[in-house]
């Protein structure tokens, strides 16, 4: 790959398992838009996406979320409470299962 802020291309074999994860919900979220472009916005569901991102780049996948929830609904499941907590304080309803 070449171009401006370009510098290399990286094969997602060699990233770690957090940024292999974060690669893959960009994907997802992506192609999300594409096919609902137009028409209504598609819910989405997530299931413990941030076991293995580190509080940092939780945080922001949080925030992130939580802009995404603006736009679609968004449904996301954990086991850990503080993750759940950390949504309730960004505006999220919390619903406890079992």
């Amino acid at each position: 790959m070449s171009g401006p802020g370009v510098t290399s291309a990286v094969d997602a074999r060699h990233l770690s398992t957090g940024a292999t994860e974060q690669l893959y919900v960009a994907i997802r979220l992506s192609i999300m838009d594409h096919l609902d472009e137009g028409r209504e916005r598609l819910p989405v569901f997530i299931d413990e996406i941030f076991v293995n991102w580190d509080a940092e780049r939780r945080g922001r996948g949080l925030e992130a979320l939580r802009e995404l929830s603006e736009i679609r609904q968004v449904f996301m499941m954990t086991c850990h409470a503080p993750w759940a907590e950390e949504l309730v304080a960004l505006g999220a309803r919390r619903i406890t299962l079992g």
